[in-house]
């Protein structure tokens, strides 16, 4: 890591730079230290006395950033950088094949071993446990992975003592979490700046009418600004045993179409977990209803309700002007309520109000 190590326009609070100088003494002795013709024999890892990190915080923070500008100056190909559901999708399918053959070992052990051959630094990006089955992986494969003197660093928006909260045989789970607290620095990144956010003006439009080639274009275009020119992903969120999947999001940005959040069968529960997962919320190609369509009307006040308590910046495509969105029905009351909401989440103001929220 050099004086490069951030971008010129990149602006660090104290706690960021404090975070910014540890990672830049880490990727010093690791690209420093050199291999003995015996270790890489043998295939084994170098940085024996290296301790890696647990970095969390809220959502926009940095730590997503930081840790990817520190993997970028590692001067080894044995390093990794993936987000933490990828990564044990990927643990899960290897898992599974191994289990069709004859091992001698368990599964997660031969994983391990396998990882550590083929990386010294792995790097994990949102660490969250939803599952019996992740949390139980999960603990066995960071303890193999540290006793191979893997060097692991992963962000979490979690403490490690909140991670797997209220799991399944969660005392199964309580073993891990001191192995990350005794194996891995722990630092806190509590700053609350979404640095994406300060790409989106006060004045920035926010809601595009109508349903239009041109306005969709113009929606496409901040979806790519707010990503950074970053491919979207699919992103799954797992929560009260179901699977809730983001077909296009980048870290807490998503996007959605009408259909995804209002066609199907999905409540209040599904709304909370996706406002509490992203920071910005792009709703496109919102059709005008009508009295037949007041199960989508419903699920859409829901939404906007959620949104709105949960100060999220929403984006949105509408065919009609939301005055006009539903004028006749039995949620005519409701609609009026949410729709001064709506007014006033396209306001300078309240764009103004989430960004100070986070910036």
């Amino acid at each position: 890591m050099n004086k490069n190590f951030f971008n010129d326009n990149m602006i660090l609070d104290p706690i960021q730079k404090k975070l910014s100088n540890s990672l830049l003494d880490l990727q010093t002795k690791i690209n420093n230290t050199k291999k003995s013709r015996l270790t890489s024999i043998f295939k084994k890892n170098f940085n024996y006395n290296l301790k890696g990190k647990y970095i969390y915080g809220p959502v926009g923070c940095g730590k997503s950033t930081l840790m990817e500008i520190f993997f970028q100056g590692l001067n080894t190909k044995k390093k990794l950088l993936i987000h933490f559901h990828e990564f044990m999708q990927n643990i899960h399918s290897q898992i599974f094949q191994i289990r069709q053959k004859e091992e001698k070992y368990s599964p997660i052990t031969v994983v391990a071993r396998k990882l550590a051959q083929d990386y010294e630094i792995i790097c994990l990006d949102e660490l969250e446990i939803n599952d019996i089955t992740d949390a139980m992986i999960v603990g066995k494969l960071f303890n193999e992975l540290l006793d191979c003197k893997v060097i692991i660093i992963t962000t979490s928006n979690r403490h490690p003592d909140e991670l797997y909260q209220d799991g399944l045989q969660r005392a199964k789970f309580l073993e891990f979490i001191e192995v990350i607290k005794q194996k891995l620095d722990i630092v806190y990144v509590n700053n609350y700046i979404d640095y994406r956010l300060s790409k989106i003006s006060a004045k920035q439009q926010v809601f595009f009418i109508p349903n239009n080639k041109k306005n969709q274009k113009e929606i496409d275009k901040l979806f790519q600004i707010l990503c950074e020119n970053h491919p979207s992903v699919s992103h799954i969120i797992n929560f009260k045993g179901r699977e809730l999947t983001c077909n296009h999001t980048y870290k807490n940005i998503a996007k959605f179409t009408f259909e995804e959040l209002c066609l199907n069968s999905l409540g209040p529960a599904d709304y909370i977990a996706i406002c509490k997962q992203f920071r910005v919320i792009i709703v496109a190609d919102i059709p005008k209803l009508s009295a037949e369509n007041n199960n989508e009307l419903m699920r859409f006040i829901n939404l906007v309700d959620e949104i709105y308590e949960h100060s999220i910046l929403l984006i949105c495509s509408v065919e009609v002007p939301f005055e006009q969105l539903y004028t006749k029905g039995r949620l005519e009351f409701k609609y009026q309520r949410v729709l001064s909401r709506l007014s006033e989440m396209q306001s300078e103001e309240y764009v103004n109000k989430i960004k100070n929220l986070h910036l």
